[in-house]
């Protein structure tokens, strides 16, 4: 059998709250923050004349106000806007971000020529000619471009030419190398694949 435990005073009011809440449909909730947005009053008293918590007052995204403005109001206003101006009345907070720091210098910075190499593509559209892609290798301590080429695709075999091109160029095959070079590319995934 089962035993009834005596709910406490608190917990009963809590409940009462949560089945007696107020329920806003979407064009309600606007017309608030729109209400809020006009400054004819504050916050705190706004939301204690439509009897809701202050906290879920902020709860409607810049993106649901931008869309009912456009498509109820009939007025266009971007995300952006609405963002902005919710911004500038402190009704908003920028999202967190993780602030990495950039450092003064690399960890293990180049010491020589010919230790570093960077590849890179460029995209460069000629008028009535279509998409070209400029291939690079740069060495990291001399800033010199070793090696480019001029390619119509952005392939790995685009990068293995580049590539035979600047081995070919340094003579590096026939250097007795104490650490292999290494190589630095910002693209992972598309000459590789």
């Amino acid at each position: 059998m089962r035993v009834k435990t005596k709910a406490s005073p608190e917990s009963i009011i809590r409940d009462i709250k949560r089945k007696t809440r107020r329920k806003f449909t979407a064009e309600e909730k606007i017309r608030i923050v729109l209400v809020g947005l006009r400054g004819e009053e504050s916050i705190t008293d706004l939301c204690r004349r439509e009897s809701i918590h202050p906290t879920m007052y902020y709860k409607k995204s810049c993106r649901e106000i931008a869309w009912y403005i456009t498509d109820e109001m009939g007025y266009f206003i971007s995300e952006s806007s609405v963002y902005r101006i919710l911004k500038a009345k402190n009704l908003v907070t920028s999202p967190v971000y993780t602030v990495i720091s950039a450092k003064d210098k690399f960890e293990h910075p180049t010491t020589r020529i010919n230790e570093l190499w960077q590849t890179d593509f460029t995209y460069l559209k000629v008028i009535h000619w279509g998409w070209y892609y400029l291939s690079t290798v740069l060495d990291d301590y001399s800033r010199y471009i070793i090696a480019w080429g001029l390619c119509q695709a952005m392939t790995a075999e685009d990068v293995k030419r580049t590539l035979d091109i600047a081995i070919a160029k340094t003579g590096i095959k026939h250097v007795h190398v104490y650490q292999r070079p290494r190589l630095l590319s910002d693209r992972v995934l598309s000459p590789l694949s």
